[in-house]
């Protein structure tokens, strides 16, 4: 399998796809400047559709007779629907997920362990001008990270950190928990964090609901919740910057936690979206066995 998925992305896109039999391309139609643009399928393993596309039911047939996976994504460019080939099936997603089913146990800890202890990491990144002492203690718990976290230092992480991130000893991080403003922002920060997340895992050709650590046979997206945790301090910084006024219904503060996903996630300047969907790849080659260990980046502010 290639390293490199090639993805399409319509999700802004305003126009007409069509598939040319006479050229064996799908030709894309720009509503607004007339530009048409052509891609191979056979090159293509995933496609986002926006809801300001138009196509036709033989488009949709060519797409699977390609083995193309399309996401049917709404006005914020998230996934809610899908369609996965059965025809002609070259089986680059179906090998995949064979491979993901079957992973061992001892490899799925493993790559657990990893995702914890940059999560924490990055967690200490968002203390040092904070509470160094804080910080430093983070960055030893990380250390001490078991496979499978079995020890739950992620938990033991998280009383130190939010702690120290608000310089409030009385505060605790309670989903759900609207009338405290700070819970409130993270719990819509982390909603579009998540949305990142199902795109990257999606993209990858990975199935959402066959998760490392995450198993509530309810959650379509165990996959997603396990990938995010790293990238979870990303949005803490944002919100411990914002004023102790600010609320969701300000526009200005929903900007900048949308933004949040943007913003570079460390020295290389790639932005937390681009490096969450190189992790989900690299979790892809990973299940496969094409790499022995999951490298998980860590969040610098």
């Amino acid at each position: 399998m290639a390293d490199n998925w090639r993805v399409l992305d319509f999700t802004n896109f305003h126009g007409d796809l069509r598939f040319s039999s006479a050229k064996q391309v799908l030709e894309t139609c720009d509503s607004e400047t007339g530009e048409v643009t052509r891609h191979a399928l056979g090159d293509v393993n995933i496609v986002f559709l926006g809801i300001y596309v138009r196509l036709e039911p033989a488009t949709m047939y060519h797409f699977a007779k390609h083995d193309v996976v399309v996401l049917f994504c709404d006005w914020r460019g998230l996934p809610v629907s899908s369609m996965y080939p059965w025809i002609d099936a070259h089986g680059r997603v179906a090998a995949r997920q064979r491979a993901q089913a079957s992973l061992s146990v001892p490899r799925s800890k493993n790559a657990w362990m990893r995702l914890i202890k940059a999560k924490v990491k990055g967690q200490a990144n968002n203390l040092k001008d904070i509470d160094p002492a804080a910080s430093k203690k983070l960055n030893e718990l990380a250390r001490t990270v078991k496979s499978g976290d079995t020890t739950n230092v992620e938990g033991v992480a998280a009383r130190v950190y939010w702690q120290a991130l608000f310089g409030d000893p009385t505060f605790r991080r309670t989903p759900g928990e609207q009338s405290e403003w700070r819970n409130s922002l993270l719990d819509y920060g982390y909603t579009l964090l998540r949305g990142n997340s199902m795109r990257a895992v999606l993209s990858a050709g990975l199935t959402p609901a066959l998760g490392m650590y995450h198993r509530n046979r309810s959650n379509l997206f165990a996959l997603a919740d396990d990938l995010i945790e790293p990238f979870r301090p990303a949005v803490d910084r944002v919100i411990v910057k914002l004023d102790e006024d600010s609320v969701l219904e300000n526009k200005t503060v929903r900007k900048q936690l949308m933004m949040a996903t943007q913003q570079p996630f460390d020295a290389k300047g790639l932005s937390v979206a681009a490096v969450m969907t190189d992790l989900a790849q690299q979790y892809g080659r990973y299940v496969e066995g094409e790499v022995e260990y999951l490298t998980v980046p860590v969040w610098q502010p």
